[in-house]
């Protein structure tokens, strides 16, 4: 960051352009763009230091969502907690920056204020999380390269967008910044979160509560449209009992059959910011979105009203007692 001289880490999509020269997607509203429109306000480029192969820990605390990560704060912070110790760094050869030093690639660069077209020959960009090609932007910064570095015998290692890989990585971070969210500010009784793959890891949640008075019948509710109002990215959520595996989808579909009725459980929102990668969120889909990236929002509340508690008593096998 050219004011504060902070660091973020975080992944953005990159295209090749010429031998030098990439351009880069920084979704509007994150660090990176910030610290971009901070150097391009003082007439000057943007260092960065892009990664190509690194430790796992790397990857998942660099998606975590500003809520749990705040301007400023070291994702590399996170990292090291999970590895369990701390992650070796290196100033840069080229550019005023540091790298991650047991990187397999390091691009040493800088974002320009020079915006170019990602693709001139395509529509389509590269397959997006969710599982739809994503358009390609008429405008993007240019990332010039200063130099490139890299281990002996490197490997290349790639995210590929839909499926597991990309909504796990999207995912440990947003049941993280949630959790903590529901439990400083709503109720202590959300046990576990889930943000489900089918969701690309953002827009699909399932939230698992215990019950201790009828008081909590409206505080689930109230905890489902709280999350709303800090994670746009969110647009479903299904509501659990501490009996439920939030972490199984069967066992969830099961709580949805036969613990939710449309009439008292559902609890709907319209024309609220959302995602645009959702091609849904388009009002070509639905009369009551006003412009893209603006959706419909739902809570399931699947859980058990607390005075009925005890006749929804799940079935329990006993095990056989070896004499």
């Amino acid at each position: 960051d050219p004011l504060s001289e902070g660091c973020n880490i975080s992944v953005h999509r990159l295209c090749v352009q010429g031998p030098d020269t990439l351009t880069i997607w920084m979704v509007p509203g994150r660090h990176l763009e910030s610290f971009w429109l901070s150097a391009k306000a003082q007439g000057k480029s943007l260092p960065i230091a892009i990664h190509i192969g690194l430790d796992p820990a790397v990857y998942l605390a660099s998606c975590c969502p500003s809520p749990l990560v705040p301007l400023g704060f070291n994702e590399l912070d996170i990292a090291s907690s999970l590895r369990g110790c701390a992650f070796e760094i290196s100033p840069c050869i080229r550019i005023d920056a540091h790298c991650i030093s047991h990187a397999e690639y390091v691009l040493e660069g800088e974002i320009t204020d020079e915006i170019m077209p990602e693709s001139n020959s395509s529509k389509y960009s590269m397959p997006e999380f969710l599982g739809y090609n994503g358009k390609v932007h008429p405008g993007l910064p240019v990332v010039k390269i200063k130099t490139i570095t890299h281990r002996h015998n490197p490997i290349y290692q790639t995210v590929i967008g839909p499926g597991f890989e990309q909504s796990n990585l999207l995912g440990f971070g947003m049941e993280a910044a949630i959790l903590d969210f529901l439990r400083n500010n709503v109720s202590t009784h959300c046990l576990n979160a889930y943000c489900s793959s089918a969701g690309g890891g953002y827009l699909l949640l399932f939230l698992q509560f215990r019950k201790d008075s009828a008081q909590d019948d409206g505080l689930v509710k109230q905890a489902g449209l709280a999350v709303f109002g800090v994670f746009r990215m969110i647009k479903q959520i299904v509501l659990v009992d501490e009996d439920v595996d939030v972490f199984n989808e069967q066992d969830v579909w099961w709580a949805m059959t036969t613990r939710f009725q449309v009439d008292s459980d559902l609890i709907s929102l319209s024309n609220i910011q959302g995602f645009p990668l959702d091609p849904s969120q388009n009002p070509d889909y639905s009369k009551t979105i006003s412009s893209p990236g603006m959706t419909s929002k739902a809570v399931f509340d699947c859980t058990v009203p607390y005075r009925l508690k005890q006749a929804f008593k799940r079935v329990q096998f006993a095990c056989k007692q070896d004499k």
